[in-house]
This record gives structure tokens, sequence and C-alpha cells, in this order.
């Protein structure tokens, strides 16, 4: 069996970027736990959001699945929603 180390290096080794990608869907999975965790704090479901946000709530199940390319504005919006307030951490 191969470790994991082994792995990433044999797949480095076929496409470049791989443990960039990897990397970049971690944050992306972060993000949508910490919104999910968020929301389910406030105590509100997701079609409640969608009511807030003026959305359907398959928009906010898609949004929370993972956001790609998301604007700030949109999440402003959802955390509004919610009734939190969005911040920006560059570390």
């Amino acid at each position: 069996m191969k470790t994991l180390d082994q792995f990433e290096k044999e797949q480095n080794a076929k496409y470049p970027d791989f443990s960039a990608q990897v990397a970049e869907e971690l944050e992306r999975l972060e993000i949508s736990d910490n919104l999910k965790a968020a929301r389910k704090a406030a105590g509100m479901t997701q079609a409640e959001v969608a009511g807030r946000m003026h959305v359907n709530r398959s928009y906010v199940a898609q949004f929370e699945s993972g956001p790609q390319n998301v604007k700030v504005s949109t999440l402003i919006r959802y955390t509004a929603a919610i009734g939190k307030r969005m911040r920006l951490e560059v570390a």
C-alpha cells in the first residue's frame, strides 16, 4: 500500500499542479464547512437563508456545497442573511 506522500509524488509527476489543486479544493471545502456551520449556529434552514437573500433554496445549497468563483458581495449577502458579518483575513 502506498503512503499519502508516495501517492502525491506520483500524481505530481503526472500532473505538475496536482498539489496546488488539492490545496485549493481543501480551502474551498473549509469555506463550505464554515458557511454551513454558521448557518446552523444561527438556527436557520437553507430555505430561510434563501428567502432573506431573495434566491431559491437550491442556490443556497449549491453555494454551501463549495462556492466556486464566488463574488465577495454574495458572501456578504449570505452572512447578512444569517445575521453575521463577513471578515476577510489575509495571513
